[in-house]
């Protein structure tokens, strides 16, 4: 039988999509700053907190199937939440997790003579990936409850460089790289 299965977890750290997320919410409070500029900052941290939300992922095991099509056997596990963390990577790495994300259910395959085998080693990569939702989840608790220090701190830089006129309502950003004193990236933002 062919089907389309693949690594899940292996493709980008979680660090990376959080940052992704904390700098799509620099760029929206660059791009739509008037929209802003009259809330409170409690006001913009919220609006941004809406948008920058990780929904961890979850599975109903309680609810799955297993079906047989020839000497493959397919599981299909029911789930909810952010599709992009099926393809984050765990914090204690885990290789050859595989499997075909559905709109609503994962699915998990398996080539053996017998159902109870297939079972067998379904439930054992279920037990996987439910090791990984886990370390993702708290992952995802540990900067949900930073995140609004973070959005703080964006939102104090945004008005800060308002006041200082170098963030318009109608920005247009050259972006430039620099180094620090030590040696470090930093980039500028200059309004032309």
């Amino acid at each position: 039988m062919i089907y389309r299965d693949s690594d899940l977890f292996s493709r980008v750290s979680f660090d990376a999509d959080v940052a992704r997320r904390v700098e799509e919410a620099r760029r929206r409070l660059a791009e739509d700053w008037l929209g802003y500029a009259c809330l409170t900052g409690e006001e913009i941290i919220n609006s941004l907190l809406f948008d920058t939300e990780i929904v961890p992922l979850q599975i109903d095991i309680d609810q799955n199937s297993i079906c047989r099509s020839g000497d493959s056997f397919k599981l299909a596990v029911p789930w909810c939440g952010e599709p992009g963390l099926w393809q984050c990577f765990p914090v204690i790495p885990i290789s050859g997790v595989r499997g075909q994300v559905r709109p609503s259910e994962l699915h998990l395959y398996e080539e053996a003579n017998s159902e109870r085998q297939a079972s067998a080693n379904l439930e054992e990569r279920l037990a996987t990936i439910r090791e990984i939702l886990d370390q993702l989840r708290l992952q995802a608790e540990v900067y949900m409850d930073a995140l609004p220090d973070l959005l703080q701190l964006e939102v104090a830089k945004a008005k800060y460089m308002h006041s200082r006129g170098l963030l318009t309502a109608t920005p247009a950003f050259d972006q430039r790289r620099t180094s620090n004193s030590r040696g470090r990236p930093v980039v500028l933002r200059v309004v032309e």
